[in-house]
């Protein structure tokens, strides 16, 4: 007989360590989870590295990130409501930290709001009208990126750049394979490169927009230097993925 094991996670309120905070030593936990609290500019990726480094290793994703069209921290009045933005920029910070997945969530559809249904907590379109927001859609761009490079090699490391201490709203965060790499700069800020980081003396690179998933032509990075890498455009919104290979490889998007 075959031994099936369900795969089991816990859902917590938002916290420091999420699901490990209790449960990380039990057999049945089969992955951490953590929930952000639906925040703005929240640190998630601090959470999510420290428990894809804790031990024994278990995965480890963000089962409640910020939703689309969401009160922001449930205070509307105050904090305005959430956009694609918000929700792409959650995406690629937690898994470039180290999550193994991601969940996208709408404010409208997770109630199911309808003509039928109260809203709750000030829900603006009806549930179907709300699939076709921009953020559920650029859900797509990010699993196209991420799959288009050996995953199971990949790790979050951020001695890749230099520029470590920028607050959550203009974050830097990398992760790379073995001979390539990505480096999201979540409001187009620009970053040093630090050489030798994956293999190949040179590179090719591009960018790559969260926002419709297009890319600019290639172009050569030596990887022996430091090097400046700017961003296209910046500021609020202006997120971009430098994504960066041995020239000796056929990656592509």
């Amino acid at each position: 007989a075959t031994d099936n094991k369900a795969v089991i996670s816990f859902h917590p309120q938002p916290s420091a360590l999420g699901s490990a905070e209790w449960f990380h030593q039990d057999e049945w936990l089969s992955f951490n989870m953590f929930q952000t609290g639906h925040c703005r500019d929240a640190a998630s990726y601090d959470n999510i590295q420290n428990d894809y480094a804790l031990s024994p290793v278990k995965p480890v994703l963000d089962g409640e990130p910020i939703y689309e069209d969401h009160p922001v921290c449930f205070n509307s009045k105050d904090l305005g409501t959430s956009n694609a933005y918000d929700v792409r920029r959650a995406a690629y910070l937690d898994l470039f930290a180290g999550a193994f997945g991601h969940t996208y969530g709408c404010h409208d559809v997770w109630q199911m709001y309808s003509p039928k249904a109260e809203g709750i907590n000030g829900p603006h379109l009806f549930w179907y009208d709300a699939l076709s927001l921009p953020g559920a859609s650029q859900m797509a761009y990010v699993k196209k990126l991420m799959t288009a490079f050996p995953i199971t090699e990949r790790v979050p490391d951020q001695s890749v750049i230099k520029e470590n201490n920028y607050t959550p709203a203009e974050r830097i965060q990398a992760t790379r394979g073995n001979d390539y790499l990505f480096v999201y700069s979540s409001a187009g800020r620009p970053f040093t490169l630090v050489p030798n980081k994956i293999s190949g003396e040179k590179l090719k690179a591009f960018w790559f927009s969260p926002r419709d998933g297009h890319s600019t032509s290639v172009f050569e990075i030596d990887h022996h230097f430091e090097n400046k890498c700017v961003p296209p455009s910046a500021g609020y919104g202006q997120d971009w993925v430098l994504v960066a290979f041995d020239e000796r490889k056929a990656y592509s998007l």
